[in-house]
C-alpha cells in the first residue's frame, strides 16, 4: 500500500475509534477504561479544553504517520523530534476533523501532514548553549576556541556575560511579582516585591553557584531546531570539542568532562541565549 493510502486508512482508523469512544455512556466508558488501563491516557486534547478518547491503537497510529513522513536524516528530522511531530499530527486531526468537521480524503489527509510540519517548525529557535566543562588546571588563555566551541574560564564567562544574567534575574523577578498578583491580591506591594525578590535572588545564585561548580564554559551556538534537538546536540559538539583537547592538551586528560555526562557531579541548571538574552531549556 501506498504511503498516501496508509496514511488515509490510519486517519479514518483514528477517527472510527475516537467517534466510537465519544458514543459509549460515561458508565461503559468507564468500565472500558478500567478493563483497558492502556486506553487510560490515549486521549486527544480538545483546544478550548476537554478530552477526547481515541484508544491506544488508534494513538499509535500517529506514530506510524510520522514514520512514514519524517524519515531519518531528512530535513525535518534535522530540525524537530518525532514526538513533536506526533504531538502536532494530534493537535491538526482535532483542529481538522473533529472541530472542523472536513471529510477524510486525500487531500484533508495531505493538509493533515504538511500542517503538523509546519506546527513543529514553530517551536524551532536559534540558541547559543553555555556548558560548564571540567579541563586543565591552568588558567591561562582565558579563553580559546575549538572548532565551533568557545571555552572560557568561569570567572570571565560570568564576568563577560554580567548583564545577560542581571537582565535575567530581573525578568524572574517581575515575571514572579506578577504572578503573586494574581495568586494573592491579599499582599501588599512591599511583601510581593520582597517575595519575588527573595526568588529571584536564589534561582540567580543556585545558577551562579552551578557554574563555580565548574572552572570553564563551553559556549556553542546551534542553528534552528527544536529546543530538545538543540541541547542534545550542543552536547555531542562538545563532547567531540573535549575528545579534540585531549589528543592536544594530554594534561590531566581524565579531568575532561562536560556538565550534565553520565557520572557528572551536579544536576543541571543551564543558561542559553536566545534572541541575546538569558533563558533555560
Amino acid at each position: 500500500m501506498k504511503k498516501e493510502k496508509q496514511n488515509i486508512a490510519d486517519v479514518e482508523f483514528i477517527f472510527r475509534e475516537a467517534e466510537r469512544f465519544a458514543l459509549m455512556p460515561p458508565p461503559n466508558l468507564i468500565r472500558h477504561l478500567r478493563e483497558n488501563r492502556v486506553d487510560t491516557f490515549a486521549v486527544l486534547n480538545r483546544p478550548a479544553g476537554g478530552i477526547l478518547f481515541c484508544g491506544r491503537a488508534a494513538y499509535n497510529r500517529f506514530y506510524e504517520i510520522a514514520n512514514r513522513t519524517i524519515k531519518h536524516g531528512s530535513m525535518e528530522a534535522k530540525k524537530f523530534g518525532r514526538r513533536d511531530y506526533v504531538r502536532a499530527l494530534r493537535a491538526t486531526f482535532i483542529e481538522l476533523f473533529i472541530e472542523g468537521g472536513k471529510k477524510i480524503n486525500k487531500s484533508s489527509v495531505l493538509k493533515l501532514v504538511n500542517r503538523a510540519k509546519l506546527l513543529s517548525s514553530e517551536g524551532l529557535i536559534h540558541v547559543i548553549h553555555h556548558i560548564p566543562c571540567v579541563l586543565f588546571y591552568e588558567k591561562e588563555p582565558a579563553t580559546f576556541t575549538a572548532g565551533p566551541v568557545t571555552f572560557r574560564r568561569t570567572d570571565k564567562f560570568l564576568a563577560d556575560y554580567n548583564h545577560a544574567v542581571e537582565a535575567y534575574h530581573e525578568s524572574n523577578l517581575k515575571a514572579f511579582a506578577n504572578a503573586l498578583h494574581q495568586r494573592r491580591p491579599d499582599l501588599s506591594e512591599g511583601e510581593i516585591l520582597l517575595k519575588a525578590t527573595c526568588f529571584a535572588d536564589t534561582h540567580i545564585g543556585m545558577i551562579r553557584d552551578y557554574y563555580r561548580e565548574y572552572d570553564w564554559v563551553a559556549s556553542v551556538t546551534i542553528a534552528l531546531c527544536h529546543p530538545a534537538l538543540s541541547k542534545s546536540r550542543a552536547e555531542c559538539v562538545v563532547d567531540a570539542a573535549l575528545n579534540v583537547l585531549c589528543l592536544f592538551v594530554q594534561s590531566y586528560t581524565e579531568r575532561y568532562c562536560r556538565a550534565n555526562a553520565p557520572d557528572a557531579p551536579f544536576e543541571t541548571c543551564e543558561l542559553v541565549s536566545i534572541k541575546n538574552k538569558f533563558a533555560m531549556l
